[in-house]
């Protein structure tokens, strides 16, 4: 069970992992009855400090991202449930992390961003379909040195397409 806390440190809800015998099909988490998909963010502290944001469609993904001390956060309940109005107080870069094969998801918010948001691709190995994936195989390191790659080839899409 993953709690969600706001940035005053309230709790706002919480996600469990599905057992095994749902892993397999389209519902991997489940929220309690009644509750509304929010912005999981593991570590608010990083999320205010650091001079750019990451947006991933996982919670687990998120959590990679603190891991190796990056500002990570995620929709409570998948890619579809991000609501980018969540988004309206962050006044610096926001980097969209698709998994393997999500990147239009990726491309249709970071528009919505405006001049905050772009979307950062990751080389992904041929085992590895997201950021968890990447810090499971290659440890925080290769993550930062991924996550450094991506951000350099990143797609700025307010600025005619450049980085």
């Amino acid at each position: 069970i993953v709690p969600i806390y706001a940035a005053d440190k309230t709790l706002q809800g919480a996600v469990a992992r599905a057992g095994p015998w749902r892993e397999k099909g389209p519902m991997k988490f489940d929220m309690p009855y009644g509750q509304k998909p929010v912005l999981y963010v593991p570590r608010w502290d990083y999320w205010e400090a650091q001079e750019r944001v990451f947006v991933v469609f996982g919670m687990f993904d998120a959590l990679s991202l603190a891991v190796a001390g990056l500002a990570g956060s995620s929709p409570s309940a998948g890619k579809k449930s991000l609501d980018t109005k969540w988004l309206d107080g962050v006044n610096k870069p926001i980097y969209i992390i698709p998994d393997r094969g999500e990147e239009r998801e990726a491309y249709q918010y970071a528009q919505l961003l405006d001049w905050r948001g772009r979307v950062c691709k990751l080389e992904y190995g041929t085992d590895e379909k997201d950021v968890n994936d990447i810090l499971v195989r290659r440890g925080p390191e290769g993550l930062m040195y991924a996550m450094d790659k991506g951000q350099r080839d990143s797609v700025r899409l307010h600025d005619g397409g450049t980085g």
